[in-house]
């Protein structure tokens, strides 16, 4: 039974942060088995935007194309979004139209699916960022109009209760 990873990410234009995060994610995950893995942005403005430089990336729906024609019948599809918003669920929507054609699909959720998942990505967090007592810390989110936009907050109280008073989060969007 041929198997596939589908990576989805909002995306980005920016190429040191394709090139040092989506693209090595998508590579970790080629190389850590024999699954095929395709990529796929929800952004049509990234999209657009990076096509006019001559970076070619799929929409979900090309992406769920091009794996239908390569036989493909139990897809993992991994998103890269931080909370359940609007991008993340026109991915759920766009998927839902495509679930017949395979035998077994499963979907991951964004990193900030529950609020619980808030305290749980403290260590992860804590572990790579290094936070320390002496400095102020500002960690920036997308954010969205969506009422997933919760999360921000909801980060920002786990970050308070763990102790680290000098860690925020700020989005672009409330």
């Amino acid at each position: 039974m041929k198997r596939a990873i589908l990576l989805v990410s909002f995306g980005t234009s920016y190429r040191d942060a394709r090139e040092g995060s989506l693209e090595n994610i998508r590579k970790d995950l080629e190389q850590s088995g024999k699954i095929p893995v395709y990529q796929a942005y929800t952004s049509g403005m990234i999209i657009r935007k990076l096509s006019s430089r001559g970076v070619f990336i799929d929409t979900v729906d090309e992406a769920l194309t091009r794996i239908l024609e390569n036989h493909v019948r139990r897809l993992y599809v991994l998103p890269t979004h931080m909370i359940p918003g609007i991008e993340y669920r026109k991915m759920l929507e766009i998927l839902s139209g495509y679930k017949k054609y395979f035998e077994e699909m499963k979907v991951a959720g964004p990193v900030l699916n529950e609020k619980e998942d808030c305290a749980r990505l403290l260590p992860c967090l804590q572990s790579v960022l290094k936070f320390e007592p002496q400095c102020e810390y500002i960690l920036m989110g997308h954010g969205t109009r969506d009422r997933s936009n919760i999360r921000y907050l909801q980060m920002n109280r786990a970050f308070e209760e763990a102790g680290l008073t000098n860690v925020h989060i700020a989005s672009v969007a409330r």
